[in-house]
């Protein structure tokens, strides 16, 4: 496939996960803003944290459809986070989702606010009052009292005992026992732990940009579209995942989800075999992954 002829099978496949997923979230909206269906809290909250996850979803799409497969990964990294806490706050039970509404809105953010004044405070302690970026990181310090009141009303392990339970590990523990089916909660966690390298910039994520550059044409070729097809496809199932999550808790009929997921196949099996056709000529170069052991010698 010539370069001409990749470009625009980037520009199909990422135009129409956009135009699927924007199917998703306008079935969403109306549900969440219906004070009859979900509390308006909760709907509030839900409703921008849907809103961002699109449209950075849309953003990782733009990245993939230029090629920036290795950007896209840090990107969409930020999407699936936010599903998987809008899949948290989606609990069945409304006491339940109440209460982590009320934690992902109003505490979270507040122990965010003295975590940044110590930052703050130990970073002038550092720099000085000299340095040009002084007088911006004053504004952001809280005053004295405030910090203290913040301190004596959320003591330091409960700052870190709710910390713990909204971190990411914990989180797809919660949700391997609350949501229908095990198979997108594994799909999230293992997203989330092979993004990592890319999103750390770590030794692992700069040599596999390395060792795929020193692939030969056909190998560069299959797995950077290989990648960028899976990237649609988890910016689509993302989207879908938070559509099921949605009417789930609104108990509406999850059917029509089902049968527009159904109606894409053909869409979605052009990506599968994206991957497929990556596969069938990588494993001619990977070794395989279990090797037996050697007979033991008489």
């Amino acid at each position: 496939m010539d370069e001409n002829a990749q470009e625009l099978l980037l520009v199909r496949w990422t135009g129409l996960c956009n135009e699927h997923v924007l199917v998703f979230l306008n079935w969403c909206l109306p549900i969440l803003k219906d004070a009859g269906l979900i509390e308006p809290q909760s709907g509030f909250v839900l409703n921008l944290l849907g809103l961002s996850c699109h449209t950075t979803g849309e953003s990782a799409l733009l990245l993939t459809r230029f090629g920036r497969v290795g950007d896209a990964e840090i990107v969409l990294r930020s999407v699936l986070e936010g599903t998987a806490k809008y899949l948290f706050l989606c609990t069945q039970d409304p006491s339940t989702r109440a209460e982590r509404v009320e934690e992902y809105w109003n505490l979270l953010p507040e122990f965010d606010r003295l975590k940044r004044h110590e930052r703050i405070a130990q970073f002038r302690s550092v720099i000085g009052d000299m340095s040009p970026s002084a007088d911006t990181l004053r504004e952001l310090l809280l005053s004295e009292e405030e910090a203290a009141r913040l301190r004596a009303a959320y003591p330091r392990k409960q700052r870190q005992a709710l910390a713990q339970r909204w971190s990411f590990t914990e989180i797809i523990r919660a949700l391997a026992l609350e949501i229908p089916g095990r198979e997108a909660v594994g799909m999230l966690a293992h997203a989330y732990g092979a993004s990592s390298h890319t999103t750390h910039q770590d030794a692992d994520g700069t040599a596999m940009i390395w060792e795929r550059l020193r692939r030969g044409d056909e190998r560069r070729e299959l797995i950077h579209l290989a990648h960028a097809s899976r990237q649609v496809r988890d910016v689509f199932t993302f989207a879908m995942l938070r559509a099921i999550a949605t009417y789930r808790i609104a108990q509406c009929d999850i059917n029509p989800i089902k049968e527009f997921w159904a109606a894409q196949t053909p869409f979605l099996d052009e990506l599968t075999e994206a991957e497929r056709a990556w596969w069938a000529v990588e494993r001619q170069y990977s070794p395989p992954t279990y090797q037996p052991a050697p007979d033991a010698p008489e």
